[in-house]
């Protein structure tokens, strides 16, 4: 490398195409609409924090790019975000995520829950990170609310 942008650039490449190879491996051939939503979580969280100083790297030093390098980092981002978006998309056609939010939203919400993580999960502590999968998919599928609250909410809706 000549220059400090080209590993910079190398290193923000490299886990975007490794990060959404292996997930999308992860979620192909899950047939359940709310699987591939978990699939693409845990998918998500166990490459991210494989390769931790790669993600952080790629979500803060992004901006230290070339406009040119930083566009087709972005470039290589949408492409993922677009992958998340259509398992979001799936999930609303079956009825495994609500509908009155857009899937892009969906998609952007689900990925700031998981990538921030890195800054704050100990990988030596608890949870371990297919423990944090797991509750990363309660969350996000099943909500914040307590069961009670969840249970008076849809007598509400009907």
């Amino acid at each position: 490398m000549e220059k400090k942008e080209d590993l910079l650039y190398s290193i923000c490449a490299e886990h975007l195409r490794h990060m959404y190879t292996w997930t999308r491996a992860q979620v192909d051939g899950v047939a359940s609409p709310r699987d591939r939503v978990r699939a693409l979580i845990r998918g998500h969280i166990t490459s991210m924090l494989g390769e931790r100083d790669k993600h952080a790297t790629m979500l803060m030093e992004l901006r230290s790019l070339s406009p040119r390098r930083r566009h087709e980092i972005i470039a290589l981002r949408n492409e993922y975000e677009g992958f998340v978006e259509s398992v979001m998309l799936e999930g609303q056609r079956s009825g495994v995520l609500r509908r009155d939010l857009p899937a892009k939203l969906l998609a952007l919400g689900l990925l700031d829950l998981l990538n921030w993580s890195i800054f704050w999960f100990d990988e030596h502590g608890v949870p371990e990170s297919e423990e944090l999968a797991d509750a990363f998919a309660r969350l996000f599928l099943d909500g914040a609310a307590a069961s009670r609250e969840v249970s008076a909410l849809k007598r509400c809706l009907g």
